[in-house]
């Protein structure tokens, strides 16, 4: 985030940090600030209008992938984790 603050030579007068990207979602939606998304998290917002990007950052965020510790055997989860 910082970086991407950077990028946009930006100084947020307050920065909220939350743990779920919906509830991020739902504070803009509700018109209580802007966010950092992931546009694939907004598709549908962003098609309909409903949101609007001001804003496409340059590089790529890095990113993790999380699964419930139970489904880590399934087949199609040890594939992504040997890609690693």
């Amino acid at each position: 985030m910082t970086q991407c603050l950077l990028e946009l030579n930006y100084i947020a007068p307050s920065v909220i940090k939350c743990s779920s990207e919906e509830t991020i979602k739902r504070s803009v939606l509700n018109q209580t600030g802007i966010a950092l998304l992931s546009k694939v998290l907004v598709e549908k917002e962003l098609r309909t209008g409903e949101l609007m990007e001001l804003y496409r950052i340059s590089k790529k965020a890095e990113t993790s992938l999380v699964c419930l510790g139970r489904r880590r055997e399934e087949p199609a989860i040890r594939v992504v984790m040997t890609r690693g």
